[in-house]
């Protein structure tokens, strides 16, 4: 979570296991698929939503690197006193040089806006996705991209306060998003610039959702490397539905981070994580002033901000209203 103010206090009523799981924790991603909408209307949206009693839960405003300029039209909206936060979305590489090429753009755009806004923008973290390519090819096909990344930051004189590296499921999926989690991890022991995983749980059609065989594994390898992860996409509801438009099983976001901070906290193994993440009933999940518990499965709530603050980030929704009208319709806030 970021360790900046972005949002006024929750209110008291709201019990701290609750608080600590909500903090932060959704990014506004307004401009991308399903919702889609205009920059002139999800701008409005984040700033109303910052204004909202809500506030606490949310955290980034996400942009393409290349729309970073059209939110100039929005200048008289960022303020030193509480800067406009922005998670920068790298551009699609087709391969290790065209990946290069396109991340030394998107500095020079993250730059630009930086100096156009002062201290009335923070865009301090970026998440961009590793060419299949790389991925597939393997640890050290990773390794070797994270080390080009590392010099183009030196270069251009851009620090981020986490970068997160999404790798699809794809080929020998095990062997390939593990490779990438550990050149993760081998990056962060050898002092770069703090990276994290980034995980797609879902996406417009039925195909871009994985299976919680495959979450579980992305939850389970971060937790065993110590590489913080985020997540996008999918994740409107707080647990796991059946969507009959799109023919998928949907994740829940209740499911994935409460999976992710219940492995950070008891080391719960793989098949734990699955039947977690399968779960389709919001009431195993509860909170309280103590804290956490799904199921027989329980943990305080200091133990909740711990694996929020060092491990399960944030997540990526087109929509702010939806999660908070389940949480309240389940009781919840």
């Amino acid at each position: 979570m970021a360790s900046y103010a972005l949002h006024s206090a929750p209110k008291t009523t709201v019990p701290a296991g609750l608080r600590a799981f909500l903090t932060g924790l959704i990014d506004y991603a307004g401009l991308f698929p399903p919702a889609r909408l205009p920059l002139e209307q999800a701008v409005p949206n984040f700033v109303a939503y910052r204004q909202s009693d809500d506030a606490w839960m949310l955290g980034r405003f996400i942009c393409p690197a290349s729309r970073l300029k059209d939110l100039d039209a929005y200048a008289d909206l960022f303020a030193p006193e509480n800067p406009f936060p922005v998670s920068v979305l790298g551009s699609r590489g087709e391969d290790a040089d065209s990946f290069q090429r396109v991340f030394r753009e998107d500095l020079e755009a993250v730059k630009a806006f930086e100096e156009r806004h002062g201290e009335g923008v923070r865009a301090d973290l970026l998440e961009t996705r590793l060419p299949d390519l790389v991925t597939e090819a393997g640890s050290d096909a990773v390794a070797g991209v994270l080390l080009r990344v590392n010099e183009t930051l030196a270069e251009a004189e851009v620090s981020f306060e986490r970068m997160h590296f999404e790798a699809g499921f794809v080929g020998e999926w095990r062997e390939a998003v593990g490779g990438a989690i550990t050149a993760l991890a081998r990056h962060n022991v050898g002092g770069g610039p703090p990276v994290g995983f980034k995980v797609r749980c879902g996406g417009v059609t039925a195909d871009a959702f994985p299976t919680p065989e495959q979450v579980a594994f992305v939850l389970a390898a971060c937790r065993d490397a110590g590489v913080p992860f985020k997540a996008t996409a999918g994740l409107h509801h707080p647990v796991r539905h059946l969507d009959r438009t799109i023919g998928a099983m949907m994740h829940g976001f209740l499911n994935v981070f409460g999976a992710g901070i219940l492995a950070h906290a008891l080391d719960l193994t793989e098949a734990s994580l699955r039947q977690l993440l399968r779960g389709e009933s919001i009431k195993a999940f509860s909170f309280d002033e103590s804290g956490f518990a799904f199921q027989d499965l329980s943990i305080n709530a200091k133990q909740v901000a711990r694996a929020r603050e060092a491990f399960a980030m944030s997540y990526g929704s087109c929509s702010f209203d939806e999660p908070r009208e389940d949480l309240r319709a389940a009781g919840l806030l």
